[in-house]
């Protein structure tokens, strides 16, 4: 569980197999007392990340008020059509909510409480600090957590010296970032990591983010 000491939060250790694992709450000051991951301020992350993240993951992230009612609604409809929960609709505030405070458990009754914690999140925590906290608590690999790890792990460089292409890369892992990480790493050729990280790079250029193209994507993953 969580502990507030002065002010802030301290966080525990990932499980070691990545899946399940303690609750993790962590803080930029938290950060540096604990032996895990760098806590990486948000002006130090490309804007290019940031764009991608809100493109891929939260396309209203500074509209809404912490959830996205049609998002619910459209991911619900897709379960009730499946017959079993695929699709969240979660927003990235959601998401937060779920990587520091909740368990991975896909049940209602945990999406329930995801949904009550954004809302109530969304109301004390601005918007930059949320994506700056998710940035820093969310799995970009096997058991790589955090944006510092992340592009030590498959660059080996610091965030802030992350590429347009690299961002892309990094941000198309999310859905499933143990599965598609290892592909990215090893440089072997996945045809759904392929396939949504050049969607990404499209429609980052259509909307002026970035200048990169599907010639470079593919290079960098191996697939070219």
């Amino acid at each position: 569980m969580a502990v507030l000491h002065s002010g802030f939060v301290v966080y525990f250790p990932y499980h070691a197999d990545g899946k399940t694992r303690f609750m993790r709450a962590a803080g930029p000051v938290a950060a540096k007392w604990f032996k895990q991951s760098p806590w990486t301020p948000l002006k130090k992350i490309p804007r290019t990340c940031q764009s991608a993240l809100i493109a891929s993951e939260d396309g209203q992230f500074f509209q809404h008020w912490g959830i996205d009612k049609k998002g619910i609604e459209h991911a619900m409809e897709k379960n009730l059509k499946r017959g079993k929960i695929r699709h969240g609709g979660s927003t990235l505030t959601q998401q937060v909510v779920k990587n520091v405070f909740l368990s991975r458990s896909k049940s209602y009754v945990r999406k329930s409480r995801e949904a009550i914690g954004a809302l109530m999140l969304d109301r004390i925590m601005s918007k930059h600090s949320q994506m700056e906290w998710y940035f820093n608590v969310v799995e970009f690999g096997p058991e790589q957590y955090g944006i510092d790890k992340a592009a030590a792990y498959y660059f080996k460089k610091k965030p802030q010296n992350l590429t347009p292409t690299e961002c892309v890369a990094l941000i198309s892992l999310l859905p499933s970032p143990v599965k598609m990480g290892r592909a990215l790493k090893e440089h072997r050729p996945n045809r759904q990591l392929e396939s949504r990280a050049n969607r990404l790079a499209r429609l980052l250029e259509k909307n002026a983010a970035i200048s990169s193209s599907e010639a470079a994507v593919a290079a960098l993953l191996g697939t070219n």
